[in-house]
């Protein structure tokens, strides 16, 4: 996991794929936060693709830093 603080906004949407960009983590590694409950998931109500909070992402950085 990146050593920085991401830059993300806290207001913002990010996808999977993103997110782990922006941890450098695999995607896997996102899935595993959200089946140990400690990411949780969210879905977009028009397409219903999963999107992890700006917030969110913070907060699971704060956990491991």
């Amino acid at each position: 996991m990146i050593a920085t603080e991401p830059k993300v906004s806290v207001t913002g949407r990010y996808s999977i794929a993103k997110t782990a960009k922006v941890l450098e983590v695999h995607r896997c590694t996102i899935y595993n936060y959200n089946k140990s409950g400690a990411l949780p998931l969210y879905h977009n109500k028009i397409n219903n693709r999963p999107f992890i909070k700006g917030s969110d992402i913070l907060k699971i950085w704060n956990l491991c830093y």
